[in-house]
């Protein structure tokens, strides 16, 4: 599990709701709050959502949940996508680029936006690495 398999997966624009990762090693939850498929806060304990980024940066990922339509409740002027997207080391962010593979159930096709809102992913609402 990585961070860009998970924002793949939940910050796109269907989405809308709270985004909960485990890090390991770490006793506090990153709370990442998402409408529509921006990233309008997020938050790790006490920290600010710069503190939140920098101290995440470089940790393991070790569950990952969503909770659809929990609402925002503080909201930064920009949305987050693109600093989190760098953070995670996609190589898709506003790139206008598409790609297209094949999974066990079919092909998939992801078109990348050129603004940092994804569209696709799998419609799986928890994941957990074993």
């Amino acid at each position: 599990m990585d961070l860009a398999s998970i924002f793949d997966m939940y910050l796109v624009e269907s989405k809308s709701g709270q985004l909960l990762i485990k890090f390991e090693g770490e006793k506090y939850l990153c709370k990442v709050h998402v409408e529509h498929g921006s990233a309008l806060y997020i938050s790790l304990g006490n920290k600010t959502p710069d503190e939140t980024i920098a101290h995440i940066d470089g940790m393991r990922p070790v569950e990952a949940n969503f909770i659809d339509g929990m609402p925002a409740l503080k909201k930064l002027d920009e949305p987050l996508n693109h600093k989190l997207f760098s953070l995670a080391g996609s190589l898709h962010v506003g790139t206008g680029a598409s790609e297209s593979f094949t999974s066990g159930s079919g092909s998939i096709y992801r078109e990348e936006a050129p603004t940092p809102h994804r569209y696709g992913g799998l419609p799986q609402e928890n994941i957990n690495e074993e």
